[in-house]
């Protein structure tokens, strides 16, 4: 029915049709304790993306709110993450005007895979490319605010480099910065282990400065830099000047000015290549990924979350958002709270959008040093040592993927890495399509030879040259008095394309020129047909069995 329709569509609706006050009260607690997470991730954030801090809340508005209308998961919160951060960076050259381009179209191409239900696309980037990219990302982000931690200003263009630069301004390090880097770095790690151990589970107090910590860092290096400010002195390198007040409503500048230069819409296109498409793939990956782990055994509707991830980053371009997508480590802490309903994300954002009307005089004596060691603390359990193992023990061959993608992305630069990730499991799939398995055995009944032959795996058409030749290798050894006839058990095969069924064909024609009958048994209701029109131009015996070795000689 239409109600039923238009809840599919707006899965608020479905929550707020029997929402309780006990569920509001939930989600009240749940949206305030993200939201105190939330501000200095996304200042944090907004750093690494090389804007000013006020973008990073703007960023979490509007995941807060149009998730909240639009979200199935109730447990997933959308903001800003480490992983899109550098990617902003690294193609919006810290240009606001950009990086509202670049959510805009994430979010319409976002869309348009939710209603055309493209979403499974994104099943053929693998497990072990997301774990090799995810990694190299975190080493990346994490070696990119070394130089926040030792008080030290320059620019890098990847890994590498990064290095270099910090061997060339060795003698400019701000010992202030440092001491105060890490021990912030300490303290969240601290913080984050101790509420770990089971021997403190019961302690309630350790789960919320575990999930305040970053707040209490940031409070507590921000009194210290303003305590020390107001008697004159400046040891740390501060945030600076934050615009104050609600982001402004406007539509993306598609001819953004970047220095002197005015690029237009295909400029910037042209410019920044794959680096688009691979935004576009972290934000429904990291997303998809996110909802997977909490939904649990529930139906996830992967369309509607896609369009509710392109909505968000669309409309979160009207007030200069940067790209947005599903934070694991704040969906955790929705998950610990018992978060009942999408909507606890209006109550994040509220919480946001008052720190924008009272706290961002404050912001200006935030330490650089407190906002970098929040980043590396936050990114360095993102590298997935963990998953080596496994991987050895069920497929070494899912090593290389992750390994090519981690190393390239080191090296090359994260897209690279990326691509080279696709590159790999796209020669993997090949070289499994293409590495036909046959099995073959001899049989003797009524003074006739039966050799059977059967694919384990598809016959499509990087392998249908390889079971004709396997087929003529093992004609050649086959030596008998009696007639002889070739059996192609189809078993294990649902599916043939156009060039394996000319293949046959041919292989038909060849075998009749050396006497040899061609049977084709246990084949399926749609293969039937298939050959069926095949068997209207060439001569072919061919039946249908339902047990796997089992057949009859029929003609």
């Amino acid at each position: 029915n239409i109600k039923d329709k238009l809840a599919k569509k707006l899965p608020v609706i479905k929550f707020l049709w029997n929402y309780t006050k006990s569920e509001a009260a939930t989600d009240l607690l749940a949206g305030i304790t993200v939201g105190l997470m939330l501000i200095p991730q996304s200042i944090a954030y907004a750093a690494l993306a090389g804007l000013n801090p006020q973008y990073g809340l703007y960023s979490s508005i509007a995941g807060g709110l149009v998730y909240a209308v639009l979200g199935t998961v109730k447990q997933v919160s959308i903001g800003p993450t480490a992983l899109l951060a550098l990617l902003t960076h690294q193609y919006a050259q810290e240009n606001p005007s950009i990086t509202a381009l670049l959510s805009f179209i994430s979010g319409a191409v976002c869309i348009l895979f939710g209603f055309l239900n493209l979403g499974f696309i994104i099943n053929f980037v693998s497990s072990p490319v997301i774990s090799g990219y995810t990694s190299a990302a975190a080493v990346v982000i994490a070696s990119s605010q070394i130089k926040g931690i030792l008080g030290l200003k320059f620019s890098s263009k990847n890994f590498l480099t990064t290095f270099y630069q910090l061997y060339k301004n060795i003698d400019t390090i701000k010992y202030t910065d440092t001491i105060l880097g890490i021990t912030c770095i300490v303290a969240l790690i601290l913080i984050k282990e101790i509420s770990r151990l089971k021997t403190f589970k019961h302690f309630k107090f350790l789960f919320y400065m575990s999930i305040g910590k970053n707040l209490i860092v940031v409070c507590v290096s921000t009194v210290l830099s303003y305590f020390l400010h107001t008697f004159g002195k400046t040891p740390f390198t501060l945030t600076g000047n934050i615009t104050e007040g609600l982001p402004t409503i406007s539509f993306p500048n598609f001819s953004p000015e970047y220095g002197n230069e005015k690029y237009s819409f295909l400029d910037i296109l042209r410019t920044m290549g794959f680096g688009i498409t691979t935004i576009i793939l972290i934000v429904i990956i990291s997303e998809i990924v996110v909802a997977k782990v909490f939904i649990k055994t529930e139906r996830m509707d992967a369309s509607q979350e896609i369009i509710a991830l392109g909505m968000t980053n669309l409309l979160g371009s009207f007030i200069g958002a940067m790209p947005v997508s599903g934070s694991f480590s704040r969906s955790a802490v929705n998950s610990s709270c018992d978060v009942k309903t999408p909507l606890a994300g209006i109550y994040t954002a509220m919480l946001v959008l008052l720190a924008l009307l009272f706290l961002t005089p404050y912001f200006y004596y935030i330490p650089r040093a407190a906002l970098s060691a929040i980043i590396i603390t936050a990114v360095v359990y993102m590298i997935e040592f963990e998953v080596i193992l496994p991987m050895w023990k069920h497929n070494r061959k899912d090593i290389i993927p992750a390994l090519g993608t981690f190393v390239s992305a080191l090296c090359f630069g994260i897209e690279f890495g990326l691509i080279c990730g696709l590159l790999i499991d796209m020669i993997f799939l090949m070289y499994y399509n293409t590495c036909l398995s046959i099995n073959v055995e001899k049989y003797e009944k009524n003074q006739q030879d039966y050799l059977v032959f059967t694919p384990r795996n598809g016959i499509l058409y990087p392998a249908a040259n390889i079971l004709q030749e396997k087929m003529f290798s093992e004609i050649s050894k086959f030596q008998s008095n009696n007639n002889k006839i070739l059996v192609l058990n189809l078993h294990h095969i649902s599916h043939i394309d156009y060039t394996t069924m000319q293949t046959l064909k041919k292989m038909v024609v060849d075998f009749k020129v050396i006497n040899y009958d061609l049977i084709i048994v246990n084949v399926n209701e749609d293969l039937n047909i298939k050959l069926g029109e095949l068997s209207e131009n060439i001569k072919i015996n061919y039946f249908l069995e339902s047990n796997e070795n089992s057949f009859s000689i029929s003609t």
